[in-house]
C-alpha cells in the first residue's frame, strides 16, 4: 500500500475487487476522507475519491449490489454516499441518531438490501432497508441491538439488549449478524428477529482457545465469515487472529 494520510481507519473493495477504497480520518484540507487505489498500479498512487463534503471518515463500505460507495463522518455523526462513476454527485444519508464526534461504522448485507450502522461509542447498532435498483434508502432506520448511550452486557431483544464498544459485524447466509463486542470481549450473535445473545467468548479478557463460550477474547475488534461459514475474529488484545469452527 501507498501513505495516504494520517489514521487511516477502514478499506473496503469494489464489487470486482479491482479498486481498493480507504477511509482516513483527517481533515479533508490535507487528505480526502475516502483515497481509492487501483489493482492495476499496484494499490499505489491513491487519489481521492471526493474532497471537500466531509472530514473525518472512520469507515467505508461498498454495498455489494450497486456498487456505491458509503462513509460516515465523525464530526456530525452522518452518512454520505455515491455513485463511484460519478463522485461529485452525492447524497447524505441522516441518521436516527447523530451526534457530534460519533465514532461510528457502516456495513452491508449480503443481499445489499440491509445498511448497518454501528455507533461506537453510543452502544448501539441500527439497520436500515435499501434499494439497490434506486439507490434509496427504504423505510425508517430502527435499532437493531443496544441503547443509544447506555453500555454494559445484556442479552435479550433489540434495545433491551446491551453493548459495550461494538465495532465490526458480519452477517452469515441466514441473515444472522455477528459483532465484535470489544468492550465485552465476546462475539454477539443477533438473530433477523433482532434476538442477541453470546456467540462465542466468556466476558473474561484473556486468550483461551476451546468451545466457543468457554473461549477468551481481549478487545476483539474484526469480524469476517468466509465462503465456507468460517470465521475468523481479530483479537487485538493478544495481536493475533482467532478462528471459530462450528462443526
Amino acid at each position: 500500500f501507498t501513505y495516504t494520510g494520517e489514521r487511516q481507519r477502514g478499506i473496503c473493495f469494489s464489487i470486482s475487487q479491482d479498486t481498493l477504497y480507504m477511509a482516513s480520518d483527517k481533515d479533508n484540507k490535507t487528505y480526502p476522507p475516502v483515497s481509492y487505489m487501483l489493482r492495476d498500479n499496484g494499490f499505489t498512487n491513491p487519489r481521492g475519491l471526493i474532497r471537500g463534503i466531509s472530514s473525518h471518515c472512520n469507515s467505508v463500505a461498498v454495498n455489494p449490489v450497486d456498487g456505491y460507495v458509503f462513509w460516515t463522518q465523525y464530526t456530525d455523526g452522518m452518512v454520505y454516499y455515491c455513485d463511484p462513476k460519478n463522485p461529485t454527485e452525492y447524497f447524505l444519508a441522516e441518521m436516527l441518531n447523530k451526534s457530534n464526534e460519533l465514532e461510528s461504522f457502516v456495513y452491508w448485507s449480503r443481499d445489499g438490501k440491509t445498511f448497518y450502522h454501528v455507533a461506537k461509542g453510543k452502544h448501539v447498532v441500527y439497520r436500515i432497508g435499501y434499494n439497490p435498483v434506486t439507490h434509496k434508502f427504504v423505510g425508517d432506520e430502527e435499532v437493531f441491538a443496544g441503547k443509544w448511550g447506555e453500555s454494559g452486557f445484556e442479552n435479550g431483544a433489540g434495545e433491551n439488549a446491551r453493548l459495550h464498544d461494538p465495532w465490526q459485524l458480519v452477517e452469515d447466509q441466514d441473515g444472522n449478524v455477528y459483532i465484535a463486542d470489544r468492550g465485552n470481549n465476546v462475539i454477539r450473535k443477533v438473530t433477523p428477529e433482532k434476538v442477541v445473545s453470546v456467540y462465542a467468548g466468556n466476558r473474561q479478557q484473556g486468550f483461551v482457545n476451546g468451545l466457543p463460550l468457554a473461549s477468551s477474547f481481549n478487545n476483539p475488534e474484526g469480524i469476517v465469515i468466509d465462503q465456507d461459514g468460517i470465521m475468523y475474529v481479530a483479537d487485538r488484545g493478544n495481536k493475533v487472529i482467532r478462528k471459530i469452527v462450528v462443526e
